[in-house]
């Protein structure tokens, strides 16, 4: 069955990774687009052509691919290039997610085309910066619709068809925004802890079922993302070790693959939700905030 994908979100500095024989995808971040490329992990089989990987933001892997996004020049090149790199089928939907019914639309198009999907990877993603009385209320909508509205529902669509089969699964991208509350990202942070709190939450649901529900939950990381979300006056990247986007999608992968709850790349990252249990909320808070100050 297959998997999709649309692109964006993490976090920031340059566009990802290139196509190595041997490597990995990446995200670029920002608003609904997404980059490929090729995974091999130890022990892994490239499965059957007619199955298709559906994600919604950027994924790495040697499954045929559907590609979701707003941009369709970007996306028609990106899967030219996959076709060429990987030799995967490569489709492309175009569909702004910050739409209603953006979902519906993007699974109508699929049953079209008679596509089964066997794994959903959510993505995409948008981020917000500085004080939430100042935020514009549009972006702020867009971001909620984006990160929240449609990787439920594309969640709930398929999840279905999941059990059904007992088979594949779903990868939502969070971020350790999740574990914590957020000022001067209060939306984005929120959105996120949506997302973790989610997906957990259906990982026992479907737990013996032969089902994956994960959430990548990766800390500042190299994309678009920095740009996108006007986070180059955030003091988050100078003072917080940045990860490489190949680094989260490997770990990401792996996790995905070994059908863990969560995915936190890095040891900072995987010891923050113990470390945060330990102090007191208020210092919490502080701390973020610092982190976020110019």
């Amino acid at each position: 069955m297959p998997v999709r994908e649309s692109r964006a979100r993490l976090a920031c500095a340059r566009p990802l990774m290139r196509y190595s024989s041997d490597a990995l995808a990446e995200h670029r971040g920002g608003g609904a687009r997404n980059v490929l490329q090729r995974i091999r992990m130890p022990g892994w089989r490239r499965p059957p052509r007619s199955r298709v990987t559906q994600v919604m933001g950027s994924l790495a892997g040697e499954y045929d691919v559907v590609l979701v996004a707003r941009r369709e020049q970007r996306l028609q090149e990106l899967a030219s290039e996959l076709r060429d790199a990987a030799g995967v089928d490569a489709r492309v939907v175009v569909q702004d997610l910050a739409e209603h019914d953006a979902a519906a639309t993007i699974a109508s198009a699929l049953r079209a085309d008679r596509v089964t999907v066997r794994h959903v990877v959510n993505n995409a993603g948008l981020g917000d910066y500085g004080p939430f009385s100042t935020d514009d209320l549009e972006s702020l909508r867009r971001l909620i619709a984006v990160n929240v509205v449609a990787l439920t529902e594309l969640t709930h669509h398929y999840l279905p068809d999941l059990l059904a089969t007992g088979r594949g699964g779903v990868l939502n991208v969070s971020s350790t925004a999740g574990f914590v509350p957020g000022p001067l990202m209060a939306v984005y942070y929120a959105s996120k802890a949506f997302v973790t709190s989610l997906t957990e939450a259906l990982h026992e649901e479907v737990r013996g079922s032969g089902v994956t529900v994960t959430a990548l939950c990766p800390g500042p990381t190299e994309s678009e993302f920095c740009t996108v979300a006007g986070l180059e006056k955030s003091g988050l990247f100078r003072r917080y070790r940045v990860t490489t986007a190949a680094a989260v999608a490997r770990q990401g992968y792996r996790d995905y693959m070994a059908g863990k709850a969560l995915s936190l790349p890095g040891f900072v990252n995987a010891a923050l939700p113990v470390a945060i249990g330990f102090a007191p909320r208020a210092v919490v808070r502080r701390v973020v905030h610092w982190l976020h100050e110019d």
